[in-house]
């Protein structure tokens, strides 16, 4: 059987990019990819959250089989095994594109079939700190990110099934499962998603027309891939590309009010804590104000200098020979492009 060819459709990972919910991948990495241009190559192993989730990929879908009742689960051999019951069974299976819809594909982590039913499985992990990013267990699509239940809507979709089950493991102990229904408010937000997704099919890959930012995190990721230095080269703000100015100053202005009157505030408050590590604030809960741990520092430059002139003093060792050395392993590494707003002076006020 030929590999897959994710290039010719859109999965669910890619529909939450391209409607700009993604933290890593916004339209213009969807777009390269499906052209064969992608901007990053992601490597599992190099990746530890992509790395972990599919490394208990397997085991969590045992957990969840124990959990709904399909099974048994057993060690052996120092392997977590399940025992299904008559009828059950999850089926792991390959990409597959809409029936009707060849330009959409899914590829789901699970496939369950019981007695009672067949409904759609999808698997996540995610760390402690993106905990309130859920809901609590058993909240359906309320408890589950924006940016997962595109996916879920989109697979009901692509495989027409009326329920998906989303089991994620939080921090490594906290397991939690909401299960989605379709219900008619839920169908019109999956036709909501598919229609818009079908329209960015067509006009930026079948007609080519680039993918416009919509200033994401994401989006700041392919800028700083596809231009990353910058060039002796001044351009005219277009009206639009005024307002954006105005409306960024702005911002920065008030980023810049508001972080002294948070100095002062941290001030009241550090003078009123004296001595005291944590102060413990009912309506906000527990400040800190405590010394870092002690970090060692070694000056290299200085152990080198004193290496030098030990060698020096035992063979033919000059200058020349010590700048030789420093030039043959100095690399000049290129920081980020960052940006800055030098001046901030609207029409009609000064820039004092």
């Amino acid at each position: 059987m030929s590999a897959f060819d994710r290039s010719k459709s859109l999965g669910g990972s890619d529909v939450a990019a391209i409607c700009g919910l993604s933290q890593y991948r916004s339209g213009v990495h969807v777009k390269a990819e499906k052209v064969g241009e992608p901007l990053e190559k992601i490597v599992a192993e190099e990746n530890r959250f992509i790395f972990w989730g599919l490394t208990n990929e397997p085991a969590l879908r045992k957990v969840y089989a124990s959990k709904n009742g399909l099974g048994t689960l057993y060690e052996k051999n120092g392997s977590l095994c399940i025992r299904w019951k008559k009828g059950c069974k999850i089926e792991i299976p390959e990409p597959k594109r809409h029936k009707d819809h060849p330009w959409a594909h899914a590829s789901p982590d699970g496939i369950v079939t019981t007695p009672d039913g067949t409904w759609g499985l999808e698997i996540k992990t995610a760390s402690q700190w993106k905990d309130n990013d859920w809901g609590l267990a058993g909240t359906g699509e309320k408890g589950v990110p924006h940016y997962y239940m595109t996916q879920v809507l989109w697979y009901m979709w692509v495989y027409g099934l009326d329920r998906w089950d989303v089991f994620v493991l939080i921090g490594g102990n906290d397991d939690r499962q909401y299960t989605i229904e379709r219900t008619p408010d839920l169908e019109e937000s999956i036709e909501k998603l598919t229609k818009g997704a079908e329209r960015w099919w067509i006009k930026h890959i079948i007609e080519d027309q680039p993918v416009a930012y919509k200033g994401t995190p994401a989006d700041m990721r392919a800028i700083n891939t596809l231009h990353p230095e910058d060039v002796d080269e001044i351009v005219d703000a277009m009206p639009e590309v005024t307002q954006w100015a105005i409306e960024a100053a702005k911002c920065k202005r008030k980023i810049k009010e508001a972080e002294k009157s948070f100095d002062r505030y941290k001030t009241l408050i550090t003078g009123y804590m004296g001595d005291a590590g944590t102060l413990d604030c009912e309506d906000v809960g527990k400040l800190t104000f405590k010394a870092p741990k002690p970090k060692k520092k070694t000056d290299w430059t200085a152990v080198a200098m004193r290496l030098y002139e030990m060698v020096a003093d035992s063979m033919n060792f000059d200058d020349d020979d010590l700048k030789y050395l420093v030039l043959a392993n100095t690399k000049e590494t290129k920081g980020a492009r960052r940006f800055s707003i030098n001046r901030i002076n609207f029409k009609g006020e000064s820039n004092e």
